[in-house]
This record gives structure tokens, C-alpha cells and sequence, in this order.
């Protein structure tokens, strides 16, 4: 694959960067590129990305013959941001949106994920696995969530998610078939995550871009025709939009990418004269694209608009007035609003990073507020998503302006019939204005409580419990809160209430205030009275069973009390009394579906009454599909060695079997028990088994089988050794004989680059 991965956390947003002479020529500036510098004595510096105002810039630069991460802004210059405690280098790779927090890497090999704030410094975010590599590539605007990637303890790449509450954590789904995956950027609020999935040897699947969503759940985003892997680049803020690149199995061939979900794979063309080209940043609406491709065998910056196609980033600047004098423009990323891009490059001969800032830009709305259906005195607000320089917002109700509604959000605290109408919101700066939609608020009126079931008086022996109840209507949310003597009781805010062991102290007059928006009502008062001896309550000594029943087959219930006689039953079905059903026992001949439900018997005497714990009685038809009660297990192993699958099932009747690599039925795999003596490259991939009974079929779990591949045996011989070299250098340039699958990807990441030659070089001579 290729080595032009661009890792840069991305929430960006933007106005239309392509109307660059327009912004130029309004905000009067100087036209120039601000040369960020270097650290002292530093020999480069490479900016990563900016914030979401285009305030704050992070990178990384040489000091002192080592790569330290960096922070810049206008007041402060380049700033080092240091290393984690005991390590000597580190590299900045995102910046939160607000501009507060960087996240990247440090250690003395660039393996440990960190995060940076001015509060903490470079802290470490751990591992997956003790001693092994991670890496942040993204963090939200505020940059409480951070993504990237990790190494377990067997050397499988997994993406991660990080929050200061559940630290580094493992995350995600993969893509079917694939063993692997990076996590690279993530949008504003944190709910939709890009990265990919890939595999390596037997079964090569090449790097192929998705997202999840915030459970983790995945979807691929595939490739362009007639390419075979995808890499993402960036994420727009709301994360609907998505940009990066697409390459040929050996990684030449690169072509920028816009995805969305309605569009899919779109691909964005390359600037006159290119041979490949990357997508690394994005507007928030997604029609401005920044990157860089390769002309002449050298990296120029680029920018993308329908309107215009890819173009070099130092065209487009110089006709719009931008002295370039001395500059090389290599790579560009862009800020949220549009205010700024930043990029790195060549200036008078010295590699260096470089800003321009665009100074106002007009708003757009991304999202406008959305239409409710509200009841009479409930809370509602209507909220928009815009981006621009200083930004003013006015709402309106049926075209009228609201007085004081001069924010983003608008929110009706006790909506009233009145309240009904159309709400839009107009965006303002001294640029420009846009206005949203209009979203329509329906009231609907508000039903007070009713209250259906009082609370009944009792009478109750000292020790034993009390047990009230009250039913209610009327619209949700209906609130509860209990009294006795007409004072509230703390904590008793549930429709039941109930006394564990009464005391002479809780004698009185109990009642029960049902609320809702729309009102109150209050229920009859029930009589608690307490006696002392002479007579004892019922206690339940055993309680009725829960069961589960086919229908058509009889299901019975019985209790056991004890007390002063005489002792009087009711059963209750979902806390409903069943009529007729006052003996100890309770039998339903044949049982329907619409039997099922909860059951319990509230037993009662002269001193009070008892209400057993409730069965429950779950209704199934009459045969039931194999349950499987032991799944086929993960396995690694090398080639040669065997791999040995087991599954374990109870059903009805005689059970067959079938087992499936990849969801295809393997011919001849029909036992309980599947075996590969001998395990070749080919073999990796995902086994089940299909179980089958006179009722139906359940599927196994898939279990992974993983065939090891030793990366550094360059020319596949058995060994490492000097004769290894002009293979690995082969594959470095793309012409492997691709012996193994892993042939030369050293570090694992499923790509052959510079990244690898440090630990092919460990593999030659030795730790």
C-alpha cells in the first residue's frame, strides 16, 4: 500500500476556500504566507492541522536532532509541547477543535499515544497491552475523546477509543474478513468514527476505509473502480462527509476520495500533470477538499471544489494576490470556519511550515432546527448548526422576531397552546447572512391525572410489612410522591409504596399525589393501623415458581402463608387482580401467548397481608430451534501446524452439523468437530457451524484463525540474514515477489515504507 497516509485528526469546517481572491481583497491584508519557523537550530517542521477557528496550529519540528510535538498561534509562535515523563521525543497530530487539546505520539520510538493540555502537559494514554505501541490520530472539539490505534499482545492492530473515565479501550467491529484495524479521525461530538480495516496473510485483504458509530458499529465505505484499498483522510464535523484516498494493491495509483452516504465514492479527479494525488482535509459542508499530489515526483498542495476540480493550492493563492515569492507550498489543511489554512513546505531553500489567514467569512448553515410535536408544558428547543467569523443569531415565530432569542439555541422552558407556529433562525455576521428553514412546533393539549386505583386501608401487625398502590392516567411524565398525614415522605416517589416492618410510629393516614404538566390529583386517603399482639400477619414461606411453558400445556402456581386464621387469597396477573383466582394454588389448564406475564398472591388476614415475590410465566411454541452451549474458539498458529474447531449444541430430535469458512459450507465438515491437520496461508479466515434440529437451525459463533507471517524473511527461505536485504529493498519500491504476504511490512501497520526499515534492520542484527 501506499506511504502517503496523511495521519491528521480532522473536525474541519469551512466556507468556500475557492473564493480565496474574494476574502483576500475584503479583509486587506498583506497577501503574504507567515513562515511559522523552526525550533533553534531545528532543520524542518511539519504542521498537522488547525483549530476549528484557525486560531491555534499543531505539528511537530526537529529539535535537537529529535522530533518534538508543537503548538502555534499568532501571540506565541512555536511553542514545544515536550515529551511524556522519562521519553525524548513526540509528534502532534491533531488539535482539538477549540484548540485546548493536541493529541499524537512520544516515547523514544513514537509508540506511545499522548495527550496534551496546558493543564497536564504530555501525559501517556497507555496501551492495549503492556509494552506495546499506540498511537492518537483524532480527538472531538473538546477534545475529551481521542482515537487511534494499538497493539494486543499477540500483534494484532486494534482501533481504541479514549475518555479520561474508561481510559484506552479497544473499539469497534472489523470489516468481514479482517483481523485488523485503525481508528483516524473522529467528528466534533464524537459520534461518528473513521479509520480501516485491513488483513494480512492467508487471506490479503487490502486496507479498506469504513466508520463506526458511537456503539462501535461498523459500515464500509469501499473504494473507487478499479482500485483495491481506501484510506480516509479527514471527517467533517458532523460527520456526514468524509475525504481521503484510494491506490492499487502496491499503493501507486493514488486518487482522492469524497464520500457521503448518498453519494458514496466520488472520485476527485488529479491537478494537471499529477500521477497521484491525496484528500487530507474538508469543508464542514464538504465542498471544499485540501491535500496534496505528486507531479514531477514531488508533493504540491492542493485544493478541490466542484466548481473548479483539483487544483495546485499555489495557483489558485498567487491569482488571488498571495505573494508565494521563495515558497514551495507542499501540503495544506484548512480550519473549521475558513479562516485559515496551514500547511508545510520548502521556503528559501529550508523545509518549514506555513499559515494564511482569510479574516471573515460568511455564514452557512449546516443544520437547521427540526419540527416537534410538543404536549402543554413540556420544554422544547429548536437548534442551529452554522459556521463563519462571529456569528449573530435572531429567531423567529411566524416571521416575527423573538425578543432575547439571540443564540444558537432557542428553548421554550412550559410550552402553552399559544406557542404553536413556524420557528426559523437567521445567521448573521458582518459578511453575510443565512437563514434555515423553518421548523413547525404542534402543540398537543395536556390531559391531567386521573387517578384509577386508590390505595386501600390495613390493618397490619408490628414487624410485618405495608404494602399501597395507586393507578393513574394522563400524559407522560406522571410524577408520584407519597404522604402520610398529608407530609411528604422522602424517597417515596414510585406509584408503590411499601413499609418492610411496621412500627407502632407508622400508624396514620396514607395518600398519593399523582403530577404532570397539565396538573395534579390526588388520591383517597388509606388508613395504615398497627396493632401489637394477639394476632399474627401472614408471612409467605414459600413463594410461587417462575416457568416456561409451550401452549396448550397447563402452567400452575401455589403459595404457602402463614398467620392467624382465617387466611384469604388473591392471585394477580401483571398486579391485576384475576378474577375468581382465591385459593392457595393457581392452575391454567392450557396456556395461550396471551398468558404470559408476571404472577404473585397477596395473602390477608384480620392483622394485614402479605404479597409473594412474582413468577414469571413465559409462553414458547411447542419446539425450539438447537441451542448452542459451546462455540468454536479464536486460534493462531503457524503453517504446518493443525487447527482444530469444536461446537456443542442440545435441540430436539437428531442434530446435524455443517461447518463454513467465510460463510461457505466446507465439503465433508459435517461433525460436531472440524480439523485442518496441516494449515497453509490460505486457510485463514472465519469458521462456524451451521447446527440443525427437527425445529430449525442456530449458527455457532464465528471463530478467527489466524496464520502467522514473518514479515522479515524478505526472500521466504526460513530464515533472516543478510540475503533478505535486496528483497526487502524490492519490496520498498514496490517490486516484491511477493513470496509472503507480509513480505517487508515490519511494523504490521499493511503497508511497505520507510516506517519499516528500523525494525527490518532490529531483525538483522539482533534487539
Amino acid at each position: 500500500m501506499s506511504s502517503t497516509i496523511v495521519r491528521r485528526g480532522t473536525r474541519c469546517t469551512l466556507a468556500l476556500v475557492a473564493a480565496a481572491s474574494a476574502m483576500l481583497a475584503s479583509t486587506g491584508m498583506s497577501q503574504t504566507l507567515i513562515d511559522m519557523g523552526r525550533f533553534p537550530g531545528g532543520t524542518y517542521s511539519f504542521s498537522a492541522n488547525l483549530s476549528d477557528d484557525g486560531s491555534v496550529v499543531t505539528g511537530s519540528g526537529d529539535l535537537g536532532g529529535k522530533m518534538h510535538a508543537w503548538r502555534w498561534t499568532m501571540a506565541t509562535g512555536l511553542v514545544d509541547l515536550g515529551v511524556v515523563p522519562g521519553a525524548t521525543r513526540s509528534a502532534g497530530y491533531c488539535v482539538s477543535g477549540n484548540g485546548q487539546v493536541i493529541v499524537g505520539v512520544s516515547g523514544a520510538s513514537y509508540d506511545v499515544a499522548a495527550r496534551w493540555t496546558a493543564q497536564t502537559g504530555m501525559q501517556s494514554l497507555g496501551s492495549l497491552a503492556a509494552g506495546k505501541p499506540s498511537f492518537a490520530f483524532g480527538t472531538t472539539y473538546d477534545g475529551a475523546i481521542v482515537v487511534g490505534d494499538g497493539y494486543l499482545s499477540d500483534g494484532t492492530q486494534r482501533a481504541f477509543r479514549w475518555t479520561s473515565a474508561t481510559g484506552l479501550q479497544q473499539f469497534g467491529q472489523r470489516l468481514p474478513g479482517t483481523l485488523h484495524s485503525l481508528a483516524l479521525r473522529i467528528n466534533g461530538d464524537g459520534s461518528v468514527i473513521t479509520g480501516y480495516c485491513y488483513n494480512n496473510a492467508p487471506s490479503l485483504v487490502y486496507p479498506t476505509a469504513c466508520v463506526w458509530d458511537a456503539a462501535g458499529n461498523i459500515t464500509s465505505l469501499g473504494t473507487l473502480p478499479g482500485s483495491a484499498e481506501s484510506v480516509p483522510g479527514a471527517i467533517n464535523t458532523t460527520g456526514d462527509t468524509i475525504v481521503g484516498y484510494c491506490a492499487n494493491g502496491d499503493g501507486s495509483g493514488g486518487r482522492p476520495f469524497r464520500w457521503t452516504a448518498a453519494t458514496g465514492m466520488q472520485d476527485l479527479g488529479l491537478p494537471p500533470g499529477a500521477t497521484a494525488a491525496v484528500a487530507a482535509a474538508l469543508t464542514a459542508d464538504g465542498a471544499t477538499v485540501v491535500g496534496h499530489a505528486i507531479e514531477a515526483g514531488q508533493a504540491r498542495a492542493t485544493i478541490w471544489t466542484a466548481a473548479t476540480g483539483n487544483q495546485y493550492l499555489s495557483d489558485v493563492l498567487q491569482a488571488a494576490g498571495v505573494d508565494l515569492t521563495g515558497w514551495f507550498l507542499r501540503h495544506a489543511t484548512i480550519s473549521a470556519d475558513g479562516s485559515a489554512m496551514a500547511g508545510w513546505g520548502i521556503y528559501n531553500g529550508a523545509g518549514t511550515s506555513w499559515y494564511l489567514t482569510f479574516g471573515c467569512v460568511a455564514p452557512t448553515i449546516l443544520s437547521g432546527p427540526a419540527s416537534q410535536t410538543v404536549t402543554e408544558g413540556s420544554s422544547v428547543s429548536f437548534t442551529v448548526v452554522a459556521t463563519g467569523s462571529a456569528l449573530q443569531y435572531a429567531w423567529f415565530k411566524d416571521s416575527v422576531q423573538i425578543p432575547g432569542a439571540i443564540a444558537a439555541t432557542y428553548t421554550i422552558a412550559a410550552v402553552t397552546a399559544s406557542d404553536a407556529g413556524d420557528y426559523h433562525c437567521v445567521v448573521s455576521n458582518g459578511c453575510g447572512a443565512d437563514t434555515s428553514n423553518i421548523a413547525t412546533l404542534t402543540v398537543q393539549p395536556c390531559a391531567a391525572p386521573q387517578i384509577t386505583q386508590q390505595p386501600l386501608s390495613q390493618t397490619v401487625n408490628v414487624g410485618m410489612p405495608a404494602y399501597f398502590s395507586v393507578g393513574a392516567t394522563g400524559t407522560d411524565p406522571l410524577t408520584y410522591q407519597w404522604r402520610k398525614n398529608t407530609q411528604n415522605i422522602p424517597g417515596a416517589t414510585a406509584s408503590q409504596y411499601q413499609i418492610a416492618a411496621v412500627t407502632e410510629a407508622d400508624a396514620g393516614d396514607y395518600d398519593c399525589i399523582v403530577t404532570n404538566a397539565c396538573g395534579g390529583a390526588t388520591s383517597s386517603v388509606a388508613t395504615l393501623t398497627v396493632q401489637g399482639g394477639g394476632c399474627t400477619g401472614p408471612q409467605i414461606s414459600q413463594h410461587p415458581q417462575s416457568q416456561t411453558v409451550d401452549v396448550g400445556m397447563p402452567a400452575y402456581f401455589f403459595v404457602i402463608a402463614t398467620g392467624t386464621d382465617p387466611l384469604s387469597y388473591q392471585w394477580r396477573k401483571d398486579a391485576l387482580d384475576i378474577p375468581g383466582a382465591t385459593a392457595q394454588d393457581y392452575l391454567i389448564a392450557a396456556v395461550t401467548e396471551a398468558d404470559a406475564g408476571d404472577y404473585d398472591c397477596v395473602v390477608t388476614n384480620a392483622c394485614g397481608s402479605a404479597t409473594s415475590f412474582a413468577a414469571t410465566l413465559t409462553v414458547q411454541a411447542g419446539c425450539t430451534p438447537p441451542q448452542i452451549t459451546q462455540h468454536p474458539q479464536d486460534q493462531t498458529v503457524d503453517v504446518g501446524d493443525s487447527a482444530d474447531f469444536l461446537v456443542a449444541a442440545t435441540g430436539t430430535g437428531t442434530l446435524s452439523y455443517q461447518w463454513r469458512k467465510d460463510g461457505v459450507a466446507i465439503p465433508g465438515a459435517d461433525e460436531n468437530s472440524f480439523e485442518i491437520p496441516s494449515v497453509v496461508h490460505a486457510d485463514t479466515g472465519l469458521y462456524d457451524c451451521v447446527v440443525t434440529d427437527d425445529c430449525g437451525s442456530s449458527i455457532s459463533n464465528a471463530a478467527a484463525l489466524t496464520v502467522m507471517c514473518e514479515p522479515c524473511d524478505a526472500n521466504c527461505d526460513g530464515s533472516i540474514n543478510g540475503f533478505d536485504v535486496e528483497d526487502f529493498v524490492a519490496a520498498l519500491s514496490g517490486s516484491g515477489s511477493g513470496c509472503s504476504p507480509c513480505q517487508g511490512d515490519v511494523n504490521g501497520d499493511g503497508s511497505v515504507n520507510g516506517f519499516d526499515i528500523d525494525g527490518f534492520v532490529q531483525c538483522l542484527t539482533g534487539p
